[in-house]
């Protein structure tokens, strides 16, 4: 019983850092569009289009969105992990 648990637990680990890359590359796809929709508010706002101030605004909120992604990936894997926990008292 508890090692069915444990290969349970195991396979959903598993199966979630593996489509861990898949994540990231529809994430960076989004992050494309979205940044491309903001060029034009970002001329309206007097950014220079392709200077540095547009690459700093693009690859800060690339980084931040990628963060808080990778964070709540985090959580869920951390809270899949915790479903069973070995010494808990339960398994007597």
């Amino acid at each position: 019983m508890l090692l069915d648990e444990e290969s349970r637990t195991l396979s959903l680990l598993t199966k979630q850092n593996a489509l861990s890359p898949v994540a990231a590359i529809a994430l960076t796809v989004v992050m494309g569009i979205c940044l491309a929709l903001a060029n034009p508010l970002l001329l309206r706002l007097g950014v220079a289009h392709g200077g540095w101030l547009e690459l700093a605004l693009g690859v800060a909120l690339c980084a931040a969105v990628g963060y808080a992604r990778g964070r709540w990936l985090a959580a869920r894997t951390a809270a899949a992990s915790t479903w069973y926990q070995r010494g808990d008292g339960h398994d007597r």
